[in-house]
């Protein structure tokens, strides 16, 4: 396996933690941090064995001493590849900055590049742009700079930032309103086979926004979207089988779809499904275990029927129940 570390962008940023002196911006006077010393990080077995290549970004603070502080992950990859990233660079040694020739702290962006024989480039830039610019999104002083960035991904026809800012463009949040260009770019989304850009193609049709093709032909979109990871797209097939809208009710279909998104963590799946087995008695630990997930994520409705459900569970079941949970949802990678 090979690395291709340490790229180091610089951010004019100032702020910095209580206690601590502020970081300064790039600016007249001010020489950026160097690199003296960085230390390969280790590659997980898990990765290894998926062959995965990609870009780690992080996001520091290099102090008046050269230590990195402040170590976060803007860009992930998953696979443990990010905890790895972050305890290499934690060993990394800088030349410290300099402003008006005294040393200080600035903040800095820094890739850490996996290559297992399989790194593209050109995705793995643009994938850490879209990455960096929505962590961006939430912050005041860089809001604008991350719009401008996904405008400027959207333009590249990356399918990610042609739906964020098509729904931007829908809504006239953040973006002046424009329907038809918001239609079209989810139209482009959807040809690329990006998940949410087919789902939002297949409901813009459910909705007349566009000339609707049959029935079967949203159906099929739709379960494009979903076995391409969509949660939204999961969650809407699950509604329309168990409701009988648009297809033939057939409430097994309808758990099948629920389980997808119910599997990936999302509440409102955990809740559908776990409360559709319940009904269904078939299969009550189970049942109880999906609604028990979704009242520790918070999901509307689901802490009454978890206690009510668990309430009826012998030891034996009770016992089944605690080694079912950890099982039913995928691990982050």
């Amino acid at each position: 396996m090979r690395f291709l570390c340490a790229t180091i962008w610089l951010l004019a940023t100032v702020g910095g933690a209580f206690g601590q002196a502020p970081t300064v911006p790039m600016g007249k006077g001010v020489t950026a941090p160097s690199l003296l010393k960085k230390v390969d990080p280790q590659y997980t077995e898990e990765a290894k064995s998926a062959r995965l290549s990609g870009r780690v970004l992080l996001r520091i603070v290099v102090t008046e001493v050269g230590t990195p502080e402040e170590i976060e992950v803007i860009s992930p990859l998953g696979f443990g590849l990010d905890e790895k990233a972050v305890e290499a660079v934690q060993r990394w040694k800088f030349k410290a900055g300099m402003k008006d020739g005294a040393p200080v702290r600035i903040r800095a962006e820094v890739e850490v590049n996996f290559d297992a024989g399989t790194f593209d480039h050109k995705e793995e830039d643009l994938r850490t742009k879209w990455n960096a610019a929505i962590t961006d999104l939430a912050v005041p002083d860089r809001k604008g700079r991350a719009i401008a960035a996904l405008q400027s991904l959207a333009s590249k026809d990356y399918p990610p930032a042609l739906v964020q800012t098509a729904l931007w463009m829908k809504r006239g949040e953040n973006l002046p309103k424009d329907e038809a260009a918001a239609l079209a770019r989810i139209q482009k989304a959807a040809s690329k086979k990006y998940g949410p850009g087919m789902y939002e193609l297949a409901m813009a049709w459910s909705r007349g926004e566009l000339a609707a093709p049959t029935p079967d032909r949203i159906r099929k979109l739709l379960d494009q979207a979903a076995k391409s990871g969509s949660a939204p797209a999961q969650a809407e097939l699950g509604n329309r089988y168990q409701q009988g809208n648009g297809v033939d009710k057939n409430l097994r279909t309808s758990r099948e779809y629920f389980r997808m998104c119910a599997a990936d963590g999302f509440g409102a799946c955990q809740l559908h499904l776990g409360a559709m087995l319940l009904a269904a008695g078939d299969d009550t630990v189970q049942g109880t275990a999906w609604v028990q997930l979704a009242a520790e994520s918070g999901t509307a409705g689901a802490a009454s029927l978890a206690e009510k459900s668990a309430s009826v569970l012998t030891p034996e079941q009770q016992k089944q129940l605690a080694a079912l949970k950890p099982r039913l949802v995928h691990p982050t990678r």
